[in-house]
Formats: C-alpha cells, sequence, structure tokens
C-alpha cells in the first residue's frame, strides 16, 4: 500500500505514510471511508485528532493517563499502554447510541512494526503535526495548510495495489478494507456478534450470515481450480449443488 501510495502521487514519507496508516486502521478497525477520508457532507463523522488517545504510563504517576493525538508530544512507544479511539457518529448506529469506543492494546515487542495498528497509529501521530484538536486525523501540513485524506486517494492506491498482485483493480475500492477486515475475522472464528459491535452495524451484515471457510481451505480450493483437466463444468455445478 505505501509503495503505491508513492508511485501514484511521486511523494515519498508522510504522503504515503498517511495513506497506509488510514488503510490499515479502516482494515483493523472496520471503519467506513466516511470516517477516515475528508468528506464535504454537513453530517461529517470523520475521525478528528481528539477521537485518537493514548493511554500513557508516564513516570511517576500511578495511574495510566489518556493523551489525545493532537497534545501527545516527545512520549517514547515504551511508554504506550493502549489506544482508544471514540467514534462520536457512526452511521449505522441510533443517534441516541453512546459513542463507540474501541481498545486496541499495545505490544512494546511490535515497536517499529508498520503492520502493528497501536505501533502505526502512535508513528503518524507523531508525524502529522497537528495544530488543534479538531484537525483530521488523517491529514498533513503542506505550504501553510493542511490537506486532508481523500476517499479518491485511498481508493487509486488500493487499485493500484490490486493491480500489483494481479487482481482486477475494477472490483475493489475503498470499502474494501471494511469488508475484507470483517470476512477476515469471520474467518479466524471470531462470532459474527462480535464483528457487528466493532464494525459498528445495527443488524448482522449480510456478508456474515454464511458460514466463514479458513483461508487455508480457500487456498486448496483454488489449488484446484488451477488444474483445469481435472474437472469439468458439470463437476463444478454438482459440488456447488452438493455444498447448498
Amino acid at each position: 500500500i505505501s509503495s503505491a501510495a508513492s508511485d501514484v502521487y511521486k511523494r515519498q514519507g508522510t504522503h504515503d505514510h498517511m495513506i497506509a496508516t488510514a488503510c490499515l486502521l479502516g482494515f483493523c478497525g472496520l471503519f467506513r471511508i466516511s470516517e477516515i477520508a475528508y468528506t464535504t457532507d454537513i453530517n461529517t463523522h470523520t475521525l478528528q485528532a481528539s477521537a485518537i488517545e493514548f493511554q500513557v504510563q508516564l513516570p511517576g504517576i500511578l495511574s495510566p493517563s489518556l493523551i489525545p493525538a493532537h497534545l501527545l508530544h516527545n512520549i517514547p512507544y515504551s511508554q504506550i499502554l493502549a489506544v482508544r479511539i471514540t467514534q462520536h457518529t457512526a452511521k449505522n448506529r441510533s443517534i441516541f447510541d453512546p459513542p463507540a469506543i474501541l481498545w486496541f492494546s499495545a505490544n512494546q515487542q511490535n515497536c517499529g512494526d508498520k503492520l502493528d495498528l497501536p505501533y502505526a497509529l502512535y508513528s503518524w501521530t507523531n508525524n502529522a503535526k497537528f495544530s488543534s484538536a479538531t484537525d483530521n486525523f488523517f491529514s498533513l501540513y503542506t505550504k501553510q495548510h493542511r490537506r486532508n485524506l481523500t476517499s479518491l486517494m485511498i481508493t487509486t492506491t488500493i487499485r493500484r495495489t490490486a493491480s500489483h498482485f494481479g487482481l482486477s483493480p475494477s472490483i475493489f475500492g475503498s470499502h474494501s478494507l471494511r469488508i475484507g477486515g470483517s470476512t477476515h475475522l469471520h474467518a479466524l472464528g471470531v462470532p459474527a456478534d462480535i464483528i457487528q459491535k466493532a464494525g459498528r452495524w445495527k443488524s448482522l451484515p449480510v456478508s456474515l450470515r454464511y458460514p466463514a471457510q479458513s483461508s487455508a481451505s480457500q487456498d486448496r480450493l483454488l489449488s484446484t481450480f488451477r488444474q483445469p483437466s481435472r474437472f469439468c463444468c458439470n463437476d463444478i455445478v454438482m459440488a456447488y449443488i452438493r455444498k447448498h
């Protein structure tokens, strides 16, 4: 993702760092694109800097403190215990529901791991240079103003990545992060009701109402289909009928 962002926007460093971190949060946190990228909707619910808080164990203080992203300055990752994300106006929740709270525990052994969400959020926070609590969390400071992450940036990068792996770019987009994260958890055996709560759905998503196949079984199935001489179309049809 980071390499694809660099290829598309010809900017290495902060720009592709923002896009890669946003994609990781979308996948791991089951976030909608409107929750991580800028939108002109007046009812926007894009994450702001104040919504990302780091649970920190400060020296000499017994109880951990919660420090929002825009106030996290010069604190080493070794003092980070967890990350709390508050989603105030998630789309599918009732307006009478309290904010959705997501916690991600920090593992100090993963310090420096770009695929570890708490560390990725910590790393981006230190690079974003937030000026206020209302700055969009995924925005960067360029030429005297802040530039917000957009849905187009995410979609373009994801499709470039899909193309790199030989997949059809047209079937991928920004929503692939939320879909991919939920189906991945389902395939790992996480109960559907837990995924529903984590993704802030009112009801069970359609994709979770069917039995999940493990990635290993999917790989075996694809491996079989790569040998066209072993099956004809009728065999595949009969296998589908027997399964359903």
